[in-house]
């Protein structure tokens, strides 16, 4: 299965690809009257963008939507393969150059994507970062329990958010302070892949609790009951450029958010909004002194589960969907020139048969 899956370029996900481009063909050119002006196509995964040169054969701008780094997704997914590795580069050069506009989740993405593709405009790249939707917030909120601390992370557990450091501080939490550490319950909410699963082996008894794939609302009450959140990155190449879109929703929650990430663009958007406390994630020590006073604070009655992040209206639904109208109206109108030259340019007998349909 394993060999089977590393044969499916870019991802597993191209198999989606015979249905979707007949749904896109209908959208934009089986029915009467014009079709779309834009078409956004996000990624991951990114087998997605191989959508975007039908779109632009029938007439619409194409904006590809990178909420997560390509090349980053290739090496840290657990379904890269060296053959992906290999062919996937070229892919995404030729698919990002024909591209009408492109929107990245952060700067960093913004300036890695010009840096490595010949010929893409930087003013063709608009970096619009994740953000939080309020509906998505339980009412009312719950509070979380008074006989244990709990700490929540909701996501997968990969390469890319491998808690070995966190494991770490547990064991040492355990070892030196058993009876603080009896206080605390971990919950991991959502999948972990197969190559992290012994990373968690054996950690029921250091309180980790693994809840698996849940809804989303039933994700957010389980954050919105915990004492403290956790959003986390393992230090690996790339990851300095990343933050996870759920950072936004911990924020919006108003949960302490522990943050393990190496320098970069998550630990700096948590310091600076003042999210919670951070760490290098494979510091077991640092971790184990920031659960063990977070521990202590519980236990003693001084600990506030309440966070007062800073500045975060910019990320709210209505700022993010403005900025992304803006780009569609800008790829609208360069798609609506260009096509108006064209006919133009076109000789009269070129242009009748057109022009008679309509």
């Amino acid at each position: 299965a394993t060999l089977a899956r590393g044969m499916l370029i870019p991802d597993p996900q191209i198999l989606w690809q015979p249905a979707a481009q007949r749904a896109l063909y209908r959208l934009l050119g089986g029915r009467a009257g014009p079709g779309a002006d834009v078409v956004m196509i996000s990624g991951p995964p990114f087998s997605q963008f191989a959508l975007a040169p039908l779109a632009r054969r029938l007439g619409a701008a194409v904006i590809l939507d990178y909420r997560d780094e390509w090349s980053t997704c290739r090496e840290q997914y657990e379904m890269s393969s060296p053959l992906a590795s290999l062919v996937t580069p070229s892919l995404e050069r030729e698919l990002a150059r024909r591209a009408t506009a492109i929107t990245t989740a952060t700067e960093g993405f913004r300036d890695a994507l010009v840096s490595q593709i010949p010929g893409l405009e930087r003013a063709r790249v608009e970096a619009i970062p994740n953000g939080y939707d309020p509906d998505d917030l339980p009412v009312p909120q719950p509070e979380p329990p008074r006989d244990r601390f709990v700490l929540t992370y909701a996501g997968t557990i990969f390469r890319l958010t491998r808690p070995e450091g966190l494991i770490g501080a547990l064991r040492r939490l355990h070892a030196r302070e058993p009876l603080l550490a009896s206080q605390l319950e971990v919950k991991i909410l959502g999948r972990v892949v197969e190559t992290e699963a012994a990373t968690l082996e054996g950690t029921e008894a250091l309180g980790v609790r693994q809840l698996g794939y849940l809804s989303k609302d039933q994700v957010m009450r389980e954050l919105a009951a915990s004492h403290m959140t956790l959003c986390t990155l393992d230090d690996v190449p790339g990851a300095e450029r990343i933050y996870p879109g759920k950072i936004f929703e911990l924020m919006a929650l108003r949960r302490p958010c522990l943050t393990l990430a190496p320098p970069g663009l998550l630990s700096n958007l948590a310091e600076r909004h003042g999210i919670g406390p951070t760490a290098p994630p494979r510091d077991a020590v640092a971790i184990a002194e920031i659960l063990a006073r977070a521990l202590r604070a519980f236990r003693d009655g001084h600990y506030r589960p309440r966070s007062e992040p800073v500045g975060i209206a910019r990320y709210h639904r209505r700022a993010q969907a403005e900025r992304f109208a803006a780009v569609f109206a800008r790829a609208a109108q360069e798609t609506g020139m260009a096509g108006r030259e064209a006919v133009a340019a076109a000789p009269a007998s070129r242009r009748a048969p057109r022009s008679a349909h309509h």
